[in-house]
């Protein structure tokens, strides 16, 4: 059996955060971590993301089926795994519903620059926006895939739906998810003209 016990525990710590600062709610949201071998730790479906044990964290392969675990992989895997597929320099994905990115993602345009330029260093010079396609489709899966393939894009806005964020690791996909988030919200409070 293979051990990623380390990788496990970042992921539910990065969970936790994420519960606690509303960016995944109950039993939605997942996360990835790409280890060796070309294995996948990936959170279950159906669960509630901030109570989970390191054992509820599978491990899948390249095609998403499950080498260590007994729940089943978030639904969203094949779209982890295409992602992944595309670029060989991300090695974490987070999939969260943050409020005031999901609520500007219904008007997005297909690509958006951060507002504070501070932030491109971080989260890249543009995010591409995705048209809204069922959770777990075919469909998303081809969408991340051909979109996310374009070097230096490491935010994908959900239509609708969220967002889906790449690093070199799951704390650089958490902070990225942060600071656009934090640019959403700036954006926001900006058009308010207050």
């Amino acid at each position: 059996m293979l051990s990623y016990e380390e990788k496990r525990t970042e992921i539910l710590r990065v969970l936790k955060i994420l519960y606690e600062k509303d960016f995944i709610q109950a039993n939605v949201g997942n996360a990835s971590v790409k280890v060796d071998n070309g294995y996948f730790l990936i959170t279950p479906r159906g669960k509630r993301k901030s109570e989970l044990n390191p054992e509820d964290i599978l491990l899948v392969d390249s095609n998403g089926g499950v080498i260590e675990g007994t729940l089943e992989p978030s639904i969203e895997v094949r779209t982890h795994l295409a992602w992944y597929s595309v670029r060989p320099d991300i090695s974490a994905i987070i999939h969260a519903h943050p409020p005031f990115t999901t609520a500007a993602s219904f008007y997005m345009t297909a690509e958006v620059k951060p507002l504070m330029l501070e932030n491109s260093d971080a989260i890249g010079t543009k995010i591409i926006s995705i048209p809204y396609k069922r959770a777990g489709s075919v469909e998303l899966e081809q969408e991340v895939k051909e979109k996310g393939a374009e070097e230096n894009v490491y935010v994908l806005a959900l239509q609708k739906h969220g967002v889906l964020v790449g690093g070199k690791h799951i704390i650089d996909a958490l902070n990225k998810l942060e600071l656009f988030e934090f640019d959403t919200k700036v954006k926001i409070l900006k058009e308010l003209n207050i």
